[in-house]
């Protein structure tokens, strides 16, 4: 719900904007038409979490001139510009539900701010005096001890949440040997209080994890006749899914794992499904109509979520893979990164995985990407980014098939995620 507004007009910005601040703590900025615009219409909304309660927007002018937007609540932030683009910045207040510019001969300059106990008398230096005359400033960062070793990581934006995979030695008895065990845990995106967590079998170790509706909220647009697309490429659903391996010591490879689906309940995980799989699932991804792919071993394979049953229903596989550790989706393209066949562009049509294209090149991936339909960027253990192309326009069949590398460039850095 919208509780204040604000326009903020910055000097180092192309754009005008409107300010939102919503009851949940969220800022929406809106681009302002130009005079160049043919429409006189809002642009697109961007949304940035800056709080928990409702924003109290301020605008006001710093004493160096530069415009601002104090954002009130009990995390307050000041929204500035450079570059060309917005930021926002911390303010180290424990809270401030109220500010106005408070100026006499004794405090020139100065702003008020309040809360539900104090009335506080100051100034906020402006970004660029607080780095030195610099554009940015130092950023502030909170730590919260996890006291176990985090593997994984996926936002939960409809919960405000995050999901863990993490590990932490234990021992049976005292003085007995030390084995590794998983869990996955739930944590406030902004309090980072614990809402709910998980255990994995003794044995078993977390590999991958996804945040996914698997098509769910697209079923229930399209009963409700939404025209709003669904949330192809996970992250946006409300289903944790978690690819594991049963490590055994008497396998140099697992064989063996599952893929848990879980719910996340009111302080608890609820496991609405696990299907068991020959292998480990090193990655999951999700296609834009809500299939689930899976890297399990030297194979991906293809899932559909029945919500009636539920149940997960292998669908289609690959095969061909030494081990299919990397997996990307855009739309029905899909693209596998493996652990010494580079890269492979495979195509979910008329039900069923068709290989397009691949690297001929050995390469070690360590992460890859899309960077459109027909170009990809892929990261190798010898430090190393290169860039492949889909030959779509070559003459035969043959060459069609292999992926041209374009560009290459020694980064120097392991590469272990693409954002």
């Amino acid at each position: 719900v919208p509780r204040s507004l604000a326009f903020y007009a910055p000097a180092a910005a192309p754009h005008e904007y409107l300010l939102c601040g919503l009851g949940d703590g969220k800022l929406l900025y809106f681009p302002l038409p130009t005079a160049e615009d043919a429409a006189p219409v809002l642009g697109a909304p961007k949304a940035v979490p800056l709080a928990t309660q409702p924003l109290s927007l301020v605008a006001y002018t710093a004493d160096d001139g530069e415009p601002l937007v104090f954002c009130c609540s009990e995390r307050p932030a000041l929204v500035h510009a450079s570059a060309g683009q917005l930021l926002f910045s911390s303010v180290n207040l424990p809270a401030a539900h109220a500010l106005a510019p408070f100026s006499c001969d004794a405090l020139p300059g100065c702003l008020a701010a309040a809360d539900e106990e104090s009335l506080l008398l100051g100034n906020v230096l402006s970004p660029a005096r607080r780095s030195g005359g610099g554009s940015y400033r130092r950023p502030q960062v909170s730590t919260y001890r996890l006291g176990e070793q985090p593997r994984r990581i996926a936002p939960l934006p409809t919960r405000r949440a995050l999901a863990l995979l993490t590990s932490a030695g234990e021992r049976a008895v005292p003085g007995g040997e030390e084995t590794e065990r998983y869990k996955l845990r739930v944590f406030d995106d902004s309090s980072f209080a614990e809402l709910a967590s998980a255990h994995l079998l003794p044995d078993e170790a977390g590999l991958s994890i996804l945040v996914s509706g698997l098509g769910e909220e697209e079923a229930a647009e399209a009963a409700a006749g939404s025209s709003v697309g669904g949330l192809g490429g996970g992250g946006g659903g409300g289903y944790i899914v978690v690819g594991t391996a049963h490590i055994l010591p008497d396998e140099p490879e697992p064989t063996s794992g599952r893929i848990l689906v879980f719910e996340l309940q009111e302080g608890s995980l609820e496991l609405r499904h696990e299907a068991a799989v020959r292998g480990a699932v090193y990655s999951l991804a999700e296609l834009s109509s809500g299939l689930l792919l899976a890297g399990v071993n030297n194979k991906l394979q293809l899932f559909e979520w029945e919500a009636g049953a539920p149940r997960l229903a292998l669908r289609a596989e690959h095969c061909g893979h030494i081990l299919v550790l990397y997996v990307q989706a855009r739309a029905d393209f899909i693209l596998v990164g493996d652990l010494m066949k580079s890269i492979t562009l495979l195509q979910w049509s008329a039900g069923e995985l068709t290989e397009l294209a691949r690297d001929v090149n050995a390469n070690w991936m360590t992460a890859v990407a899309f960077l459109d339909d027909d170009t990809f960027l892929g990261a190798e253990n010898a430090l190393n980014l290169f860039a492949a192309r889909k030959r779509a326009d070559a003459p035969t069949e043959e060459e069609r098939g292999r992926l041209e590398v374009v560009c290459e460039f020694h980064l120097g850095e392991f590469v272990n995620r693409f954002r």
